[in-house]
């Protein structure tokens, strides 16, 4: 007797620039189809795609995207992303902004939720006060 299960998992990719989105998610479904042949269910949602990030071609903050995916897995969820870091501290590097929002998830006070003031109080608890930066 068999069970369904679900797998997530992370691919790292080394894909020809002319290769689209499109693309890439078609041919992994045909190859993930013929590999997993026998045991891959017969659903059309057997393999779901949750997101492609491309570090040449950034998509455009797709929240309410993002939002729509949780809410389909019954999960509601706020999301801060490094941009909005930055737009507070634009001093900061994308990896500093990054490290603001891993403190973040492990040492704000669930009780009072994250809002601006908690990015602004840990990139300062982190990086000092806000330092002008050059054009």
């Amino acid at each position: 007797m068999t069970r369904p299960i679900q797998v997530t998992l992370q691919l790292t990719l080394m894909v020809a620039p002319e290769v689209s989105r499109d693309e890439l998610r078609q041919e992994c479904n045909q190859r993930l189809r013929y590999a997993f042949e026998s045991s891959l269910s017969d659903s059309p949602n057997a393999i779901q795609w949750i997101a492609i990030y491309d570090s040449e071609r950034p998509l455009p903050k797709r929240r309410p995207q993002l939002a729509s995916v949780l809410t389909n897995l019954g999960v509601a969820s706020v999301v801060w992303c490094i941009d909005d870091v930055r737009e507070l501290r634009p001093d900061l590097t994308r990896e500093q902004a990054a490290s603001v929002l891993d403190t973040i998830i492990t040492k704000h006070d669930a009780s009072c939720g994250i809002g601006w003031d908690t990015l602004e109080h840990f990139a300062e608890m982190l990086y000092g006060e806000v330092h002008d930066v050059e054009p």
